[in-house]
């Protein structure tokens, strides 16, 4: 019988004898602290014996509490301005896994941050004690939470139990963000490809692993392409067709496939060289792809979907009218889970007209069933841009931001930066001038435009009309 049970067999026999007891017998004190004597000791034997199966140990939790971080502005002069500030780092979350002992974040902290003094707090399972070994330390030492460590290589943790007798290793990786936020770490120039310098309406595409620049000589139009861990070396694409001086605006990949508009015909490719035709007679205008989806205009200017490359074209519901359709160049993005375009008019670009139309697919229900349908969010929509926004339409998207790029029209600073980017937080209706993104400060003023392009590893790819430079950049995700 376990202790316990003998205190609760003791305590029932002296509370029931208790009551039978004459309460003038000489004897019931003597007995009564007897019985008291007898359960004390069974339940305090019993205790010790319970702190026997705490003796397993490990790491609950892991927070680092605050840092400094490095930061760095412009000052009234323009130049850039560094200052250090001590911030709450609590909020980025460090996972524990119990099955492979490691400790790590998957949020990094900011760029700049100190991780050779970082101050934080560990807890561990039935009070076990945390001894730590990093940087240059021989041994293990205690750890405490006003100590400040160093985090710069991955650091051993050891959990002991509360007798010391055995322990729980982890390997605790901090990661940190190796470049500024919203900022683009621009690589060296790539190369400058004269057959590029004449190309207009460049259009860069990726198709599988090779990046594809196509523009307009005027008279038809030229494809170049490179692979994507190149950059330096491009060639230019002959196919077994001609391909027009319009097709470099009707064109759009998805994966593995390209497909063009060619005198209202619809074509795929897999190399840009061989082409097949998918249909004949059934779009005007292609305005991208998205997904697995591709998007066009039909003749009468009504918005078509195809979700079989190409083959079959499903009218799409809208809610306002058609002619309200983006007519020139189209930027083809997601927002919140839904298909949306931004692209241009035909009409004459002034500070009065702003021909930029936001489509957006939305769900509506009716009796029941939902269907989708394309809601317009008018010409005046758009706000933030300067009237010369549109004269260089060209938009990509990264993590949750859309940013175009703007000729600079400020005297002072338009040499040394001919573009300047614009940013935008909610899917394209309100935007504002970038502080920290910035192009490559040795692009050639004498570029009149730039193409753009965001490919699957996360890098943005840029190519300068009429000076044929290439640059390729690794982005950090915006906030």
């Amino acid at each position: 019988m376990k202790n316990t049970d003998i205190c609760r067999f003791l305590l029932k026999f002296a509370s029931k004898t208790s009551m039978k007891i004459n309460m003038k017998n000489i004897f019931l004190p003597i007995f009564t602290a007897l019985m008291a004597v007898l359960c004390l000791t069974a339940c305090v034997q019993d205790e010790d014996q319970e702190t026997l199966v705490y003796q397993d140990t490990a790491l609950l939790n892991f927070v680092i509490r605050a840092g400094k971080v490095a930061k760095t502005t412009k000052n009234a002069t323009g130049q850039d301005s560094s200052y250090t500030v001590m911030a709450d780092l609590s909020h980025y979350r460090f996972h524990i896994d119990q099955l492979t002992n490691t400790i790590y974040n998957t949020q990094k902290l900011p760029f700049g941050t100190n991780i050779t003094k970082l101050v934080g707090t560990m807890v561990a399972k039935n009070g076990g004690v945390v001894f730590v070994k990093y940087g240059t330390l021989a041994q293990h030492v205690l750890f405490r939470a006003t100590d400040s460590i160093d985090y710069s290589a991955p650091v051993d943790v050891r959990v002991y139990d509360v007798k010391g007798e055995q322990y729980r290793s982890y390997t605790l990786t901090v990661n940190v963000e190796k470049q500024a936020e919203n900022t683009f770490s621009w690589n060296d120039k790539l190369a400058t490809v004269n057959e590029l310098k004449s190309l207009q309406n460049i259009k860069l595409l990726q198709l599988g692993s090779k990046m594809l620049v196509l523009g307009s000589d005027g008279t038809a139009t030229k494809v170049f392409e490179t692979a994507l861990n190149d950059g330096k070396n491009w060639k230019q694409v002959s196919g077994n067709m001609v391909l027009e001086a319009d097709v470099c605006e009707n064109v759009a990949s998805i994966g593995n496939k390209l497909f063009a508009l060619v005198n209202h015909s619809l074509y795929e490719s897999e190399d840009a060289k061989s082409w097949t035709i998918v249909s004949e007679n059934t779009i005007a205008r292609l305005l991208g792809a998205n997904g697995t989806s591709l998007y066009a205009l039909k003749s009468d200017g009504g918005l078509v979907v195809s979700t079989d490359n190409g083959k079959n074209w499903k009218e799409e519901a809208l809610d306002s009218d058609k002619k309200y359709l983006p007519q020139g160049k189209v930027f083809v993005t997601t927002q919140a889970g839904s298909v949306m375009f931004l692209g241009l008019d035909k009409a004459t670009i002034t500070n009065d007209i702003k021909p930029i139309h936001i489509w957006r697919e939305l769900p509506l229900v009716n009796n029941g069933i939902t269907k989708s349908i394309w809601t317009y969010y008018g010409r005046d929509a758009v706000k933030g841009l300067p009237a010369n926004a549109y004269q260089t339409w060209n938009v990509i998207k990264y993590a949750n931001s859309l940013m175009t790029v703007v000729k600079n029209t400020d005297a002072k600073t338009m040499k040394a930066q001919p573009f300047v980017y614009y940013v935008s937080k909610d899917g394209g209706l309100n935007w504002a001038k970038s502080n920290s993104l910035y192009l490559p400060k040795t692009l050639n003023s004498e570029a009149t435009n730039v193409a753009q392009v965001i490919d699957t590893d996360g890098n943005v790819w840029l190519v300068a009309e009429k000076t044929g430079e290439v640059w390729k950049a690794s982005a950090t995700t915006l906030k």
